[in-house]
């Protein structure tokens, strides 16, 4: 009986096929989710450093006196094992 057997053999050659596609786009899922999470944590670090600057500016404003602010920002020194560094630009 050839129709059992060829069945089997097209499923056979397609489970193989599948087998070694799959992680083709698995890796190519995973990639992107890592972009991902790197543009968040990114957008974090930017969202509190103009938040802090932005508040310092405030505070500074406030007052008719010369004042010298001081502040420290509490930043990683890397996201997803790679640095990244603050430039500001007045």
């Amino acid at each position: 009986m050839p129709a059992p057997t060829m069945s089997h053999v097209i499923c056979i050659s397609a489970l193989i096929t599948l087998i070694f596609v799959m992680p083709l786009f698995y890796f190519n899922v995973v990639d992107n989710i890592n972009v991902e999470m790197m543009e968040r944590e990114l957008k974090e670090v930017a969202d509190y450093v103009s938040n802090s600057l932005g508040n310092l500016y405030i505070l500074a404003n406030s007052t008719n006196c010369d004042v010298l602010l001081k502040k420290k920002l509490d930043l990683p020194s890397s996201i997803r094992d790679s640095t990244y560094y603050v430039e500001i630009v007045y």
